[in-house]
Parts: structure tokens; C-alpha cells; sequence
């Protein structure tokens, strides 16, 4: 018989063992539960500790609600492209259980809309129906799903707004020179194929040579070092004080005659 762990008084997600209630068939341990529904539920204690079960049931409703397995909705957008992919962004910030979880929701990524229908509504009001060959895009790639910041996009333009991912140089599109340790090289990858951007003694200058490159070839799909916080603001240069002697001797003489 599979010894007992004392659950009594814990809470696992949205149930609080309450008392124990025997043991079931195959000898576990039976815990009573109450849900923060207020539904009392019966639980093996493994379903507890393992997170497989999280409510009395109530949850599981939930979600089959939100992603769309109840169609009785007034927008009459269900099962269409926009809320699909909609579908797919709520799972992606809300479902543990998600493959990509930990990139969205795992990391902060919200589903900022009361509910898919609403979603739904809102980006097609705002960005239009999908086209053809293109999937849901956040502009701001750290920022959330909410209104504002989304757009239809291709493959290859979502992957020009990808984040940094972690290298030696701490920049994107930047890498060490290996031949010359002492410098920087930067490139941009445009239709599969890398271009040489130029090599560089200081390293911001190399990121600022990627950011001009990318703004140049993705326009509004580009994803620089200064959107990601990555490049301090460029340094106010002065005037020389000469040119401003000489400024001033030109506007004295003119004022003269």
C-alpha cells in the first residue's frame, strides 16, 4: 500500500484539501477538496501533487469556454481564421500545458482582451481580416496581446522582430571578429542569405550599423538594438568653439554695417 503524505490544509491551485476521504480501488490516498468555486471534490492525492488535477472541474470549463468549444457565441466569428489564431495566442499566455507557454506566458506575455470574442472584434476593427499567407504578430515583440500592438505578418517578417537571443555581444545582428578579437562584426540576413554590414572597433557602432541596415530593408518589421533598450542615446556632439567664435564675428560685422 502506497504510503500516506499528509496534504491536509494545502492548497493545490484552486483546491484546499479539506479532510481525507479513504482510499480508493488501487489503494492512493482519497482527499476531500474544496474548490474557490465552492464545488467539494474528491481527489487522489498523486492528482493533487502531480498538477494533474487543479479543480473540481470548473477550470477545465473555463478554458474549453475561452479557447471556443462552446460555439454559441453572438460574434459568429468562431472557427474563423482570426480566431484561431486569436485561440492560439490565449493558449499560448494562459495554458501551462501549451508547447510555446514558456516564451508567452511563461515570461510575462498577456492575453490583455476580456474574452476571444471580444478579441476577435476589436483586431478586426482595428488591423482587418487576415490575409492569406500571413499569422498574428505583436509589434512590440515584449509587449503583450492587446490593442495597439498587433499586426497580420509573414514568417520572415515575424522572424526580423524576434527578440535577442543571448550572445557574446549582448547586441543584435552584432558578433566578435574572430580573426581580429579587438573588433565587431555586423550583419543582417535578408532572404536567407547573411550580409556583411562592415567590421568595427567600438561595439554600439556595429549595433547602430544593423539598426540603420534593418530599418532600411524591413521597414516597420524591424526589430533595431535601440527598440530593445540595447544602445544608450547617441551623445549630443558641440559645436567647435571656432566655428562659434567665427558665428558670432559674421553676425557682429553684419549687424555693423
Amino acid at each position: 500500500m502506497p504510503r500516506k503524505i499528509n496534504l491536509l490544509g494545502k492548497r493545490f491551485y484552486r483546491l484546499v484539501v479539506t479532510g481525507e476521504a479513504g482510499r480508493n480501488k488501487w489503494g492512493s490516498a482519497l482527499w476531500a477538496c474544496e474548490c474557490d468555486c465552492g464545488n467539494v471534490h474528491v481527489v487522489p492525492g498523486g492528482g493533487l501533487l502531480s498538477g494533474a488535477t487543479r479543480s473540481c472541474g470548473c477550470l477545465k470549463k473555463e478554458l474549453a469556454t475561452a479557447w471556443g468549444a462552446a460555439r454559441m457565441t453572438t460574434h459568429g466569428m468562431a472557427g474563423t481564421p482570426e480566431y484561431l489564431a486569436l485561440g492560439n495566442a490565449y493558449q499560448r499566455c494562459t495554458n501551462p500545458k501549451s508547447r510555446n507557454y514558456k516564451n508567452y506566458g511563461g515570461r510575462g506575455i498577456e492575453f490583455r482582451f476580456s474574452s476571444l470574442g471580444d478579441a476577435v472584434i476589436q483586431v478586426i476593427a482595428a488591423i482587418g481580416s487576415r490575409p492569406a499567407g500571413k499569422t498574428l504578430d505583436r509589434v512590440d515583440n515584449e509587449g503583450h496581446y492587446e490593442a495597439g500592438n498587433l499586426r497580420w505578418a509573414t514568417r520572415s517578417e515575424q522572424a526580423r522582430n524576434s527578440r535577442l537571443r543571448p550572445n557574446a555581444a549582448g547586441r543584435k545582428g552584432v558578433t566578435l571578429d574572430r580573426r581580429c578579437r579587438n573588433k565587431w562584426i555586423a550583419r543582417i540576413k535578408l532572404k536567407g542569405r547573411q550580409i556583411h554590414l562592415g567590421s568595427f572597433v567600438d561595439l554600439d557602432s556595429a549595433a547602430r550599423a544593423y539598426d540603420a541596415a534593418a530599418v532600411e530593408l524591413h521597414g516597420e518589421y524591424a526589430c533595431t538594438n535601440k527598440m530593445l533598450g540595447l544602445l544608450p542615446d547617441e551623445p549630443v556632439r558641440k559645436q567647435p568653439q571656432s566655428v562659434t567664435l567665427f558665428a558670432q564675428e559674421d553676425t557682429y560685422n553684419q549687424l555693423s554695417n
